[in-house]
């Protein structure tokens, strides 16, 4: 789905893609049956605590969505690989472009590291400075653990968020990070079909429409 870019001239510009990615029908029924499952207990500690960023069954629904979940030994439970293929897909396309890559979790971060070569992970002060010259094709970010006061916007003109942030703030700052005055961003958000990740990605939207001051 292409959505508004910022209209606002003082503004940072960008433009938003969903890319979304169909599941098959052992996959949507297989997680239809966790979702209903994790549903009750969503709303149980919702009452408890209504910021859906502070519920860990939500967070592990958002996780089934993506492909991948920690059992409770800290285990990978691997339950589609749609987004690697669709992840490797366009790579191939923008193979002459730097592109910078955000997951929630480490665990996604590591299979999409054994699946695809010549990716980055940022983590030192000099990895971002290797970033910000144009040196990593394939940066990695995990918003969390973004260093304080960090420029991403210099490295890339592409961000792909791999997995959705179960807070629309971060989402929002993390993309803050990476806009540019100075050219159009393009923001790539990899969907899983009829999944809670669709939710998530519009109150994503929207919260980086506000902080930017979208025209929506």
């Amino acid at each position: 789905m292409n959505k508004p870019q910022n209209s606002h001239n003082t503004a940072p510009k960008y433009r938003v893609f969903d890319v979304t990615i169909p599941l098959s029908r052992s996959e949507i029924s297989r997680y239809r049956l966790i979702e209903s499952i994790l549903e009750g207990l969503i709303h149980r500690d919702n009452k408890r605590k209504p910021d859906l960023i502070d519920n860990t069954s939500y967070k592990q629904l958002l996780q089934v969505s993506s492909g991948t979940i920690y059992d409770h030994n800290r285990d990978i439970i691997s339950f589609h690989n749609r987004k690697i293929s669709t992840l490797k897909k366009l790579l191939n396309i923008l193979e002459n472009q730097n592109v910078l890559i955000a997951c929630h979790y480490k665990h996604e971060m590591k299979n999409i590291q054994s699946v695809i070569s010549n990716t980055k992970d940022l983590v030192s002060e000099e990895d971002y400075l290797d970033w910000e010259k144009g040196r990593i094709k394939t940066g990695l970010i995990i918003p969390t653990a973004l260093r304080k006061n960090c420029s991403l916007e210099a490295g890339s003109r592409i961000l792909i968020w791999f997995s959705q942030s179960p807070s629309p703030a971060l989402y929002a700052r993390t993309c803050e990070l990476f806009l540019s005055k100075r050219r159009t961003a393009i923001i790539i958000n990899l969907i899983s079909e009829k999944t809670i990740e669709q939710m998530t990605a519009q109150q994503n939207y929207w919260a980086l429409a506000k902080r930017t001051g979208s025209s929506l």
